[in-house]
């Protein structure tokens, strides 16, 4: 029976053949110094110590927490799934929607209730988001729903239904 081909140790500059792949004999167990200078721990893989490695991605990531930290975990993933199965059109557009969106953002208090969410292709979910994003941290969010039939704050602002002076004006 003819046997697999051997293919090259791992590690940078090696000659050796592994039966494989991954590390030869002689490097399967060799760690390797940290990248950073100065640092005295060891890197099993990626030329940063396990410290530098995590202060490595918390700075790439600007400090963000996962997406599952931030409440977009398996859940989330089965409840998106659903939705976008029941409303698979843009509601701005109408073309096939690849994103749902919180109305009132999860960070600003919204939840995951149907009448909080709305389908929306990533261009549009892109705009949504940046302006946001431009209206900074504690910002309003974007109250209003295109999406017929969904539970919203009317145009006139003013955080109730019908208007900002709508509990003030007695009714005829």
């Amino acid at each position: 029976m003819p046997t697999r081909a051997r293919k090259p140790c791992t590690v940078a500059g090696c000659p050796a053949l592994t039966e494989r792949g991954g590390r030869c004999e002689a490097h399967r167990d060799a760690r390797y110094p940290c990248r950073v200078s100065q640092c005295p721990a060891f890197s099993e893989r990626w030329g940063l110590c396990s410290r530098h490695l995590a202060a490595s991605r918390a700075e790439r990531d600007g400090g963000r927490p996962s997406a599952a930290r931030r409440g977009y975990g398996a859940q989330w993933r089965g409840v998106r799934r659903a939705y976008l199965r029941l409303n698979p059109s843009c509601a701005e557009c109408a073309e096939p929607a690849t994103e749902v969106d919180h109305v009132t953002p999860r960070r600003l208090g919204g939840t995951d209730d149907p009448g909080n969410l709305q389908p929306l292709c990533r261009a549009h979910h892109s705009a949504k988001t940046n302006r946001e994003r431009a209206r900074g941290p504690g910002g309003r969010s974007s109250a209003r729903s295109r999406r017929p039939g969904a539970v919203g704050i009317s145009p006139g602002g003013g955080g109730r239904p019908g208007g900002a002076g709508a509990a003030d004006t007695p009714s005829k």
